[in-house]
């Protein structure tokens, strides 16, 4: 028996359209994502969409620089979660 799914949103490719991304993933009833990296594109593309996220802070360099203060920690969070209005993210990853 299968729990769930988990679907991860392609960020590799030419010509991917990530509003066409995202309106594939409304079609087939998907309603949670993860995301490797908190990209602007497909994160503007997802607002609104009722799916909700996971996103990675990606890669050691960001999670010693976020681990450094608060400051740096919260200007994350408001460049790449607050700055997105209409957004239902769930998990922020920091690691593996």
């Amino acid at each position: 028996m299968v729990a769930g799914v988990c679907y991860c949103y392609g960020m590799v490719g030419n010509n991917r359209s990530d509003v066409v991304q995202v309106q594939l993933y409304r079609s087939k009833g998907i309603t949670g994502m993860r995301l490797y990296s908190p990209d602007a594109h497909a994160l503007s593309a997802l607002r609104n969409s009722g799916i909700s996220l996971m996103i990675d802070v990606r890669g050691t360099d960001k999670l010693s620089y976020l681990d450094a203060s608060g400051s740096n920690a919260s200007a994350w969070v408001r460049t790449n979660v607050q700055a997105y209005h209409g957004l239902t993210i769930k998990y922020i990853d920091a690691g593996n």
